[in-house]
């Protein structure tokens, strides 16, 4: 599976379990995944996915379908310009909370 692909299958993935910004998240999911950048995906995007970034990513994907906050798999967020390390023992800081 190509990167091209495996975002447009990551956004049908989310789409069906009615994730909101389901585009944005599949890409969020394989750039923090896999460690790439647009400008790396759009040099590359019809190269293959190595087969362990696609499990990875796969496994990524399946956990935001089933509505874990994306926070939460890539296991970091950012509040007011800084980054913190999140987990499922952790609320998720939010702008409107400050």
């Amino acid at each position: 599976m190509t990167y091209r692909e495996a975002v447009a299958h990551g956004e049908k993935v989310l789409e069906l379990s009615h994730i909101a910004d389901a585009k944005t998240d599949a890409w969020l999911l394989l750039e923090m995944g896999c460690k790439i950048d647009r400008k790396f995906y759009y040099m590359h995007m019809e190269d293959d996915l190595p087969d362990d970034l696609l499990k990875e990513y796969e496994l990524a994907i399946k956990k935001r379908a089933e509505h874990i906050p994306l926070q939460y798999i890539v296991g970091e967020t950012e509040f007011m310009g800084l980054k913190f390390k999140v987990n499922s023992n952790v609320l998720i800081p939010r702008q409107d909370t400050e």
